[in-house]
């Protein structure tokens, strides 16, 4: 047996703020050949691996599942066995635990793997018969130690493939991993790479990727993943943490949303935006300096873009479930009506589209992750920021929950009172409140406070659902006027006025419905305990 080694970078003392940084680039295929060109220009030839890793799991992928990985590696005459404990809110930041052994052949060193988190896992030995191949990568990895005003930063390129059940992705990837010195310098190098077209954010590791083609995770469009926060962690730990994992879900749904312009990967990228922007809003005593406004500014422009082009989805949806005439059509207003819409939603998509295309945006998004991770907010030595930031996170979490949930139950009394306008404001106040218990959801480990976070947020989510349901019928309203009324641009504009029964206002009664059940949530909600108290 070889000799074995765990492997896991040193955690930052509890209390303080983790500084490590290992960020992935994406590599779109036309331009590799260029970032090996420019890379070997700045740093020389750099050293060259050709890398083999061959993946195994049992049929249901029970390792996958529980969030580690099993591979065997030949890097020239070198074989090793690595078990990985994989962190997917990491995002662009990967963290994780290793354990490592020497092998002989290619097979598995079974005894080695259980002495791992794998052994936890699999029970026995006829659990370890079931372990099989999955998938496999082979990649070129070129690596250069680079020196940058006092910081050494690891740079590696991988080309390559990753090949599963007769499908093959290609791999292109930029790590860039600081060995020493300041964040700063990485993130300052990450910028002198700008002229290389559509550099992204990435967020998907090798072995994600070898998943995907099995067929595990070929999903249209990704939810929000689970948030695993440790109670011992400071706030600013939870805020980095909190801010990565919206960072990561909305990069997942990003390149679905610009293939597919479909409704779903659209809905999910502009909920990544908006639990970002709770995030800011949430930790705003922490983390506010000198470029916090410019980013919340600026993620809200785009979250705007979303937000028009999800409207005219939920309308058209609307109008298309609507009754048809005998001949299975829909009438002849309503056909214009459709069409007109759907024309707006095509250039409402357009725009996000190229938003989402512009160097200005991948500027933007780099500069994001920089902050998130090596912002003013966090290396500044003031001691009322420092003792902010080293605040314990449940501590923090019991008291702007308490603020959060005063201020939704204050502006909630007397739904039936309040206008439109008002009612969306309470609904986007609930919102942001589920946004933050989904953030702090892992802090609760008992019995009696989980069951306290099930109800919170079932009632909370009912609230929510009631007054959205409201909102769309407003939204409505307002896109169907706007489609309609003469100073709307020609290619915009339907030729005669809607009929009543497709002015969504007109259903009085059924709004008048959907009003009781917003005031009967509001005092379910209102009737339940925190599950963190203060």
């Amino acid at each position: 047996m070889g000799a074995e080694r765990t492997v896991a970078k040193e955690k930052a003392k509890l209390g303080s703020l983790s500084r490590e940084v290992e960020l992935k680039l994406e590599i779109p295929v036309a331009e590799v050949i260029r970032v090996r060109r420019s890379l070997r220009r700045g740093f020389g030839e750099g050293i060259k691996q050709h890398l083999i890793s061959r993946y195994f799991d049992t049929g249901k992928h029970v390792l996958h599942k529980r969030g580690l990985t099993l591979r065997t590696r030949l890097d020239g005459k070198r074989r090793v066995q690595t078990v990985k404990s994989a962190d997917t809110t990491s995002a662009y930041i990967f963290d994780r635990l290793e354990w490592e052994t020497k092998i002989e052949g290619d097979k598995l060193d079974l005894k080695a793997a259980a002495r791992t988190p794998v052994g936890n896992v699999l029970h026995g030995s006829r659990a370890y018969k079931l372990l099989v191949p999955t998938f496999e990568t082979v990649v070129d990895r070129t690596t250069w130690r680079v020196k940058r005003d006092g910081s050494e930063i690891e740079v590696a390129l991988d080309e390559g493939r990753v090949s599963a059940h007769g499908s093959t992705q290609p791999i292109a990837e930029l790590e860039l991993e600081l060995k020493c010195g300041s964040p700063t310098d990485l993130f300052a190098l990450v910028g002198s790479l700008d002229r290389v077209k559509h550099l992204e954010i990435g967020v998907l590791s090798k072995s994600e990727r070898g998943f995907a083609l099995t067929g595990d995770e070929n999903a249209n469009s990704f939810k929000a993943e689970p948030i695993a926060l440790r109670p011992d962690s400071s706030a600013g730990q939870a805020f980095q943490i909190i801010a990565r994992a919206c960072v990561r879900h909305f990069r997942l749904n990003e390149p679905q949303l610009i293939a597919s312009r479909s409704a779903e990967p659209l809905h999910q990228s502009r909920v990544a935006i908006r639990r970002l922007r709770s995030a800011l809003s949430l930790f705003e005593p922490i983390v506010a300096d000198k470029v916090y406004q410019g980013l919340k500014r600026r993620l809200r422009d785009v979250s705007h873009q979303f937000g028009e082009a999800r409207d005219l989805d939920i309308y058209i949806a609307h109008i298309a479930g609507r009754k048809v005439n005998k001949g299975g059509q829909l009438p002849p207003f309503a056909s214009n009506l459709l069409g007109q819409a759907q024309a707006e939603r095509e250039r409402a998509y357009g725009r996000i589209i190229d938003t989402l295309q512009s160097k200005r945006f991948r500027r933007f998004m780099q500069g994001l992750v920089a902050w998130i991770q090596a912002g003013h907010w966090c290396t500044s030595g003031e001691p009322e920021r420092r003792n902010a930031r080293d605040e314990n996170v449940e501590a923090f979490a019991a008291r702007v929950l308490d603020r959060r949930r005063r201020k939704l139950k204050r502006r909630g009394r007397h739904l039936e009172r309040h206008s439109p306008e008002e009612r969306h404001r309470i609904r986007i106040e609930a919102k942001k409140l589920r946004y933050a218990c989904e953030f702090f959801s892992s802090l609760p480990v008992d019995g009696k406070h989980r069951k306290r976070y099930e109800a919170f947020i079932t009632a909370l989510g009912d609230l929510q659902s009631r007054l959205g349901d409201l909102n769309d019928i407003q939204s409505g309203d307002e896109i169907a006027a706007e489609l309609v009324s003469p100073k709307a641009p020609q290619a915009r504009r339907t030729r005669a006025r809607p009929p009543k029964s497709y002015r969504l206002s007109v259903r009085d009664k059924g709004k008048a419905v959907l009003l009781s059940s917003a005031c009967k949530a509001y005092q379910c909600f209102s009737d339940v305990e925190p599950f963190i108290e203060n």
